[in-house]
């Protein structure tokens, strides 16, 4: 039972946990969070979460004074208390009444082994509202991305993918997209109004030879690759099986599955490194 949460450094059942509905992070959404797959009753990638975490938390003016240290503890005891295995932990930072705030929390995983198997479908909508510090970041406010989501879904798609005026690519709801064609991987550069992932950074730093490139990505390309994949920390490398009408056959799709195996062995090696 997930029944429990850490509210501020205390650990509540979850019912008797209380937030005040006066302070900006519930009345304006000024609050970040991070969601961290936990395998082996561990977090995936936890300091590169808190790293994170951290600096956005400085840029939107939160006095979260946390150390990676006490976090690392609080977060040990939520997962103990809750007996947590397998799943998902999720750290919320927010302007509460007087200060910052801080609730840890954990949850199931909404992905299964079927969907890395059958791939994703993705949508390409236009997104005209994705500019500022604010896209670089994971704050409380989702609502354009649950908005899209929820219509994306409601026609059988998995995810949307998201791109521009002039018609580049930028990035899903919850997800960094990759595309493959002859051999070369590219994605979105961090010019781009796009969140900074750390599993698409993982990915990056996994990449062999210099062929994964951060570069301009066009719809038309996407369209055109021979293979394409979108990450987060929660999926891993999710093989992408179409986008729109352009199917992508998952049997021949090296290079995803290479990298696929590669941040597996990249997860294990984050979680024999946590304490």
């Amino acid at each position: 039972m997930l029944n429990h949460v850490i509210l501020n450094g205390s650990l509540i059942e979850s019912g008797k946990s209380w937030i005040s509905p006066l302070g900006e992070g519930f009345l304006y959404g000024r609050g970040l969070f991070e969601t961290i797959r936990l395998e082996a009753g561990r977090p995936v990638f936890f300091h590169e979460h808190a790293r994170r975490l951290r600096r956005s938390a400085g840029e939107l003016g939160l006095n979260w004074l946390v150390s990676d240290e006490e976090l690392g503890l609080r977060c040990n005891r939520i997962i103990g208390a809750n007996a947590v295995v397998a799943g998902v932990l999720k750290i919320v930072v927010f302007q509460d009444e007087k200060g910052a705030g801080e609730l840890i929390l954990t949850r199931e995983s909404q992905y299964e082994a079927g969907h890395h198997a059958q791939g994703f479908r993705l949508k390409a909508v236009l997104d005209g509202g994705r500019f500022g510090m604010l896209c670089r970041m994971k704050t409380m406010n989702q609502l354009a991305n649950l908005t899209a989501r929820a219509a994306a879904r409601a026609e059988g798609w998995d995810e949307v993918l998201f791109f521009d005026s002039d018609g580049a690519l930028l990035e899903g709801t919850a997800t960094n997209i990759f595309v493959v064609a002859r051999g070369e991987t590219r994605t979105p550069g961090l010019q781009a109004p796009i969140l900074p992932g750390i599993a698409r950074a993982e990915v990056l730093r996994l990449g062999p030879g210099g062929r994964f490139e951060e570069t301009r990505v066009t719809l038309a390309q996407a369209l055109e690759a021979d293979e394409a994949f979108v990450t987060n920390s929660l999926m891993g490398v999710m093989p992408v099986s179409g986008i729109d009408g352009r199917d992508y056959d998952l049997s021949l799709n090296p290079v995803t599955r290479s990298v696929m195996s590669a941040f597996r062995q990249a997860e294990a090696e984050s979680i024999s490194r946590y304490h």
